[in-house]
């Protein structure tokens, strides 16, 4: 970076895309789905453990639902985010990684079972300069385990 401008601009952009990140989690602990309309680009790409992949927005949204509209509470602590403006030399370009610990909670009979899931997500991001110079939207979303216990079958829509 050659000036304080420039020095600025970064992080506003790493200010917003953390935002961004942190806003996924709310979205998801508190079931305000409309929260996530804004994050995604509509063609997004997703990949999720390499079992559940596809395109879409309004897909990606419903492939979230069908795991956390039938379970109990979760929590998904997301850390290190590591923030990479400029991806390839593109201003409008970024790449975010980082960990999620997610713990999920049963529902009435089976409000005793825990599903606790370790990971790292990967996104590109691309920048919307018709909503703001420092918006961001996901274009490509994947996560990957490292771990998991507990019972996975807590996670079905209702």
């Amino acid at each position: 970076m050659t000036n304080d401008d420039e020095f600025l601009a970064f992080l506003r952009d790493k200010e917003s895309i953390s935002n961004m990140i942190f806003q996924y989690a709310t979205a998801l602990d508190h079931r305000q789905w409309d929260l996530l309309v804004p994050l995604f680009k509509q063609d997004v790409h997703y990949s999720y453990g390499g079992y559940v992949t596809g395109t879409g927005g309004d897909d990606l949204i419903a492939m979230i639902r069908s795991n956390l509209d039938g379970c109990g509470p979760s929590q998904h602590l997301f850390s290190n985010l590591r923030i990479t403006a400029s991806s390839q030399g593109d201003p409008n370009k970024a790449n975010c990684l980082f960990y999620g610990r997610v713990m999920h909670a049963g529902v009435e009979e089976e409000s005793h079972l825990l599903f606790d899931f370790w990971g790292e997500y990967r996104c590109q991001l691309v920048r919307d300069t018709q909503i703001g110079a420092h918006h961001w939207l996901i274009s490509e979303i994947e996560q990957t385990g490292f771990h998991h216990t507990g019972d996975m079958k807590i996670l079905k829509g209702k």
